[in-house]
């Protein structure tokens, strides 16, 4: 007879336990690394872990679902603002599921069940509204390098939240660009000084025009699991240009400048994510020469 399944608040000492199963999942992630300890520690328990998007925390609380002395599931849920709240006028928190990690075979729905069960709960208990799962924002630097978004191939865990009342929010593209040569470069004929800084893993670069920022982009060097041979990657995780010095060749310039520095430090390629909602943007990656991987990432939410 098979061990009943039961669940319960982890915390930084069951560090290793979660290697398995956590690395298990982030192989079957593009664009992932494999986590030791340390990261474990400073992406997971740390009560203000990194991301490469803004994030304002709140509450966490990581959840583990354990069958006798095996882990069978595991489930990371916060409460906060991620990037999207935070670009609107409301500054209502929501649930968050960062991560949801499930074994290949096993109890999978009884184990989900009860980890969904105490998430809720716990957002219930923080007086929030709304549960994001997979949201853009909230990923570990190690997943996707910092995109938390759900990988479309992973059947069960869509099959799994969407039984659990969540639905389709935003969806999600993939996009490379192999680093063979460089790329010429125009410069738009306008009076604009760039400046760059190194930042953890990165650079950061910014175009200014008398000292008032006009575009920003920000690239981190990563090297990943999959796809194989590409290491070191160039991710890039921002590429912004003000809305009232659009139209000028600007973000074209400042993204051949960014792939250009890439591949003289060495990269093989460079990836980014795009909503498939921006047009504007993915028109832009396509002309660079950026293909479209088959990949497809999903946001879902909840109203509680």
């Amino acid at each position: 007879m098979p061990l009943p399944v039961t669940v319960r608040v982890l915390n930084p000492g069951d560090g290793r336990r979660l290697l398995g199963l956590l690395n298990q999942a982030l192989e079957q992630a593009p664009y992932s690394s494999p986590m030791d300890e340390e990261a474990i520690q400073e992406e997971i328990f740390r009560l203000d872990p990194p991301t490469v998007h803004p994030m304002q925390w709140h509450r966490h609380l990581q959840l583990g679902a354990w069958q006798g002395d095996a882990l069978v599931g595991f489930l990371d849920a916060a409460v906060g603002l991620d990037s999207e709240a935070l670009h609107t006028d409301s500054l209502e928190p929501v649930g968050l599921i960062r991560f949801l990690a499930l074994p290949q075979e096993g109890p999978i729905r009884e184990a989900t069940a009860l980890l969904f069960q105490m998430a809720e709960h716990f957002w219930r208990e923080s007086q929030v509204e709304t549960a994001r799962a997979f949201a853009f924002s909230s990923g570990y630097p190690s997943f996707q390098s910092g995109i938390g978004v759900l990988p479309g191939d992973w059947n069960v865990h869509f099959r799994i939240l969407t039984e659990a009342g969540y639905r389709l929010k935003e969806r999600y593209y993939c996009m490379r660009l192999p680093l063979r040569q460089f790329l010429n470069e125009k410069l738009p004929g306008l009076p604009l000084q760039l400046a760059s800084q190194t930042v953890r893993q990165g650079r950061r670069y910014q175009l200014l025009h008398e000292r008032e920022e006009v575009a920003e982009a920000r690239v981190y060097l990563r090297s990943v699991t999959t796809p194989k041979d590409v290491n070191p990657v160039a991710y890039l995780a921002e590429l912004q240009v003000k809305e009232e010095w659009r139209g000028q060749g600007i973000a074209k310039w400042l993204l051949r400048r960014v792939v250009n520095d890439a591949y003289q430090q060495g990269c093989q390629e460079m990836a980014l994510h795009v909503s498939h909602s921006d047009d504007v943007a993915i028109r832009l990656f396509t002309q660079q020469g950026f293909e479209d991987l088959n990949y497809r990432g999903y946001v879902l939410e909840k109203q509680l």
